[in-house]
């Protein structure tokens, strides 16, 4: 199952470097990610638990849009099964008080479940499409 999701990650990653309105990928067999090369010495296949940053500038009902109506992704938090789940997460200073972080922007958390690769960039594609 990992190593299907995996290609599913890559896939989906490949056409997420394409896409104007991600503004970074945090998932670390991407080796854009900060610590990729930290992943590529100590691990052999990826999780499919990656987020995408997005300028700040969008609403919470621009945002509600596109998840919204995604067909395959479900709103939630449970990574781990076989279904593809997406959640939002915007993050301000007053998020966190005992450290301080790099994202101001708006996080979108994605999980890759066992759907068709191509199914899930399509969704990802018509999401893209409801933002403004």
């Amino acid at each position: 199952r990992l190593d299907y999701q995996t290609k599913t990650l890559e896939k989906t990653i490949v056409y997420l470097k394409t896409e104007k309105k991600v503004k970074d990928i945090l998932a670390p067999s991407y080796e854009g990610f900060a610590s990729h090369d930290k992943w590529k010495k100590y691990y052999k296949g990826a999780t499919p638990l990656f987020s995408i940053l997005l300028d700040g500038k969008y609403t919470t009902e621009q945002l509600s849009k596109m998840v919204n109506g995604y067909e395959f992704f479900a709103s939630g938090a449970s990574w781990g099964g076989f279904e593809s789940l997406v959640r939002v997460i915007k993050i301000s200073d007053a998020t966190r008080t005992v450290t301080t972080h790099k994202y101001n922007d708006t996080i979108v958390r994605y999980y890759l479940g066992l759907e068709d690769a191509d199914d899930l960039i399509n969704d990802l594609k018509e999401g893209f499409k409801r933002l403004p």
